[in-house]
């Protein structure tokens, strides 16, 4: 159950997420289910209680106050070298990378190939 509470430590930040599958990385969840407004602590104990062994993904975006995340990924050649990212909130990514989360002012647009290996999402 440890996505489970670090999906319950993401919504008490104020932070959507849901259940994925554990290799694809797909939502186990209905669209409806999270965009209408993000889910609450008894809807992730259900979702998890469904599914133990699911993943968790942060919604980025408006449905988490703007969130947006900076995916390095080594596989693609990313690398943190050279950038200069300010402190902030980190998840590991099941490919070896890293996702650094911060909130934006604005609405930001997701930005494949911002830098080699590097996405905004």
């Amino acid at each position: 159950m440890l996505a489970c509470e670090a999906a319950l430590s993401y919504s008490s930040r104020g932070w959507a997420c849901i259940p994925i599958t554990p290799k694809a990385k797909s939502p186990i969840v209905k669209w409806t289910d999270y965009q209408d407004a993000p889910p609450d602590a008894p809807r992730i104990r259900a979702w998890w209680s469904k599914n133990p062994s699911a993943g968790v993904a942060l919604i980025m975006g408006r449905a988490s106050g703007n969130l947006i995340a900076v995916d390095v990924d080594p596989r693609n050649g990313g690398s943190t070298s050279g950038l200069r990212l300010p402190p902030t909130w980190t998840a590991s990514t099941g490919g070896g990378g890293k996702h650094f989360i911060y909130r934006a002012k604005v609405p930001l647009t997701t930005r494949h190939g911002a830098l080699p290996g590097v996405d905004l999402i």
